[in-house]
């Protein structure tokens, strides 16, 4: 948008070639989709899903995929081959490379911090309350049709990163 500004009030102006993002948006999509699963399955207690095992997967997935490999990358260890303070171990996390550079992130207590449904206990006090604010901020839904344990945070990132890929889209 910017780019057709300047041509149209005959600035001068150098393109800026913008790399592919595709693919890294195509592998966040990928973390979203996994991480869904495996919180999902830990609420269900089905199997046995852990951190560690979630963030293999999304390693050993992303080496199955070419393009996604170059995007998603396992942590190096440091110090020798020793756990260090600085960073997570091997199976703790990964890195994501784009435009900008690799960034690091730490798979731990990602699945637990994955749900944001309230207990019950806590979501049916806010929906008593007699402070109309406080009353305003629970789900009577969900406590009426008593809704699943599991309420997805990455499902709305997810919403969230579609909407801005299609007002990018615009542009």
């Amino acid at each position: 948008a910017e780019q057709e500004l300047y041509k149209r009030e005959a600035l001068p102006w150098i393109g800026l070639p913008l790399p592919d993002a595709a693919p890294v948006f195509g592998a966040i999509g990928q973390i979203f989709k996994t991480l869904d699963e495996y919180s999902q399955n830990l609420m269900n207690r089905v199997g046995n899903p852990t951190d560690k095992s979630f963030c293999q997967k999304l390693l050993d997935d992303a080496n199955k995929d070419p393009v996604r490999r170059e995007v998603l990358r396992q942590v190096k260890m440091t110090g020798g081959g020793r756990k260090s303070c600085a960073g997570p171990g091997p199976n703790e996390g990964f890195i994501i490379r784009h435009y900008a550079g690799p960034v690091e992130y730490k798979t731990c207590g990602w699945l637990d911090k994955n749900n944001d449904r309230l207990l019950a206990e806590c979501e049916e006090l806010i929906c008593d309350s007699s402070n109309s604010l406080v009353k305003s901020l629970g789900d009577e839904d969900s406590l009426a049709s008593r809704a699943p344990l599991f309420k997805s945070i990455s499902k709305k990132y997810a919403k969230d990163l579609e909407a801005l890929l299609d007002t990018l889209s615009t542009c």
